[in-house]
């Protein structure tokens, strides 16, 4: 329900795609009425095709450059930069990681514990599922406003499997031997602004454009970047690292269902 297209131009340097949202536009059904009361969620995104979804089992590299403005306003509501979704056959149900800016914190989260979910089907074409999250909110940084912003993740979709995670070539967060998908078969990615719980805030909602440039997926670091012998030294040893966050919390739902870890 966009009406804003996306713009196709050089941005501080860069050849990009420029999207904007704005709320007066909607959503789609599913998104702005998902829980009977307009309001709640709008997106633009462009999603990997569901032949090419990442399989259990397989390694990928992930890299894309996003730009917010400084003055960007998601302090009451959720805006997702991007997310993995996890896939059963050919249909979406349930995120399986992504980054995002949560209540104005800038936010990344990954499936984790034993797989087991639990849905709550909407109507014939939503389905609405929790389970075990690790959110990990980062500590505030002026430079993840108003400038480029480089993300690489590297993740592996299996029991044994891996998330690691880099902004602008920091490694911020991995976890081992703790990605299980459950059921599913897979993750789909997608990039582009989603913004939703925006119905649980009573004040008015601003426009926003996000800038993204340089999104690909490759099976290997080197198709990503030249810098992968500095970025793989980083990995640790350890099951669970983290650096420089301000807050790790697993949660299965709502704020109650949260734990520290």
């Amino acid at each position: 329900n966009m009406k804003i297209k996306p713009v196709f131009a050089k941005f501080k340097g860069r050849d990009a795609v420029a999207i904007s949202m704005r709320y007066a536009d909607g959503g789609a059904q599913n998104d702005w009425y998902r829980f009977g009361t307009p309001g709640h969620a709008q997106r633009y995104q462009w999603s990997e095709r569901v032949k090419y979804v990442a399989e259990r089992g397989s390694e990928y590299w992930y890299k894309l450059s996003y730009h917010v403005p400084n003055d960007i306003d998601a302090s009451n509501y959720t805006l997702s930069l991007f997310d993995w979704k996890a896939m059963y056959g050919n249909a979406e149900q349930g995120v399986a990681g992504g980054l995002s800016i949560i209540n104005g914190r800038l936010t990344f989260y990954m499936l984790t514990g034993d797989g087991s979910q639990s849905c709550q089907r909407l109507n014939d074409q939503s389905v609405v599922c929790q389970q075990d999250t690790a959110f990990l909110n980062l500590r505030p940084s002026a430079s993840h406003k108003g400038e480029w912003v480089e993300v690489i993740v590297n993740v592996k979709w299996d029991e044994e499997g891996h998330v690691r995670f880099w902004l602008n070539d920091k490694l911020r967060a991995a976890v081992s031997s703790n990605n299980n998908l459950g059921g599913a078969r897979g993750a789909k990615f997608k990039f582009g602004p989603y913004r939703n719980h925006m119905d649980e805030f009573r004040t008015p909602i601003k426009d926003v454009t996000v800038h993204y440039s340089e999104v690909a997926r490759a099976k290997t670091c080197s198709e990503i970047s030249d810098n992968c012998d500095m970025l793989i030294n980083q990995i640790p040893s350890q099951k669970v690292f983290t650096f420089n966050m301000s807050h790790r919390a697993i949660c299965n739902g709502g704020g109650e269902t949260c734990r520290r870890f």
